[in-house]
């Protein structure tokens, strides 16, 4: 599939997210699928609040995924990049702007006044840990080496052997696909601390577990973009590899290797994608700060802040 096409494809798909939301009646339906994935009751002492925040968060996220295609579809029509190469970079590109969006409106609420009125306090305060799944967190930083051990891999192999040669060493690639994943890991750690930073204000145990599940949602939105960085970096030098071979298989045996270990690779990522779906990881903060379901909780007289929440 040509970057171009991919573009406008990604771009559909960023723009059916923002009608997704578009209007009361959308939101509202938007913020009950989200809550049943959460397992978290919406009830009418906090719906009004929780819809407005899901619904401009899905737009933040939509526009700026559909802000970010355009311009990686731009490039590739400008460039006409390896098809490989083109198309990993759009698809960065839309994660990328998707991931800034909804960061970009997280720091927006954290920048709004703390309203006045009751509130609780909890017995500790919530780490990043509490938010990500392990599985998420830990493929973000294992990540980081990946690209590093196939660039290193692929020339070892290179230099034992006579019947495979990569050709010219690409420098610039080798050094993106090292250095992105690295930048990504800082860029979210310090992003995290900022979410994890923001006062939570909640009147009663339900409505804060409701501003947990919406922060999980930014903490994990956040995250999905160093993810696939980390993750497709690999790709990236494949790809570039790839286009500066000549000939074909079996003519040339170099263009066997970088296909099976670009197969392999995407064999592999499917197999951890469908594992760290299979772990409900939109749920891990119920899991870990609400293991028992919380209730509507009726509205208390004179309830006094820093009383400690209950599950």
């Amino acid at each position: 599939m040509s970057p171009t096409l991919l573009a406008a494809i990604l771009g559909g798909v960023a723009i059916a997210a923002v009608a997704r939301v578009t209007g009361p009646a959308a939101a509202r339906t938007a913020a009950h699928a989200f809550a049943r994935r959460v397992d978290l009751a919406l009830t009418d002492d906090v719906a009004p609040r929780v819809v407005d925040r899901l619904a401009a968060r899905d737009r933040a996220s939509g526009v700026g995924a559909l802000v970010a295609v355009a311009f990686g579809g731009l490039w590739a029509a400008l460039t006409e990049p390896a098809e490989t190469v083109g198309g990993i970079v759009v698809a960065l590109a839309f994660f990328l702007g998707y991931a800034a969006g909804s960061a970009l409106y997280g720091w927006y609420e954290s920048t709004r006044p703390v309203p006045a009125g009751p509130r609780i306090a909890r017995a500790t305060t919530p780490t990043h840990a509490d938010y990500i799944d392990p599985v998420e967190r830990l493929g973000l930083r294992i990540g980081a080496f990946l690209a590093p051990l196939l660039i290193g891999g692929l020339a070892l192999v290179d230099a034992l052997s006579d019947a495979i040669a990569f050709g010219p060493f690409p420098v610039g690639a080798a050094v993106v696909a090292v250095v992105c994943p690295v930048v990504a890991n800082v860029a979210e750690a310090l992003g995290a601390r900022l979410v994890l930073a923001r006062p939570q204000v909640a009147a009663t145990p339900h409505e804060l577990a409701w501003d947990d599940a919406l922060r999980a949602r930014t903490l994990r939105d956040s995250i999905t973009a160093p993810l696939i960085v980390t993750l497709y970096a690999p790709l990236f030098y494949l790809g570039v590899v790839d286009a500066g071979l000549e000939g074909g298989w079996p003519a040339n045996p170099a263009v066997g290797v970088v296909s099976g270990v670009f197969g392999t690779y995407i064999l592999v990522l499917v197999l951890l994608t469908l594992l760290a779906l299979a772990r409900r990881p939109e749920r891990h903060f119920r899991r870990r700060l609400w293991p028992t379901a919380p209730q509507a909780a009726p509205a208390v007289a004179g309830a006094q802040p820093d009383a400690e929440p209950q599950p």
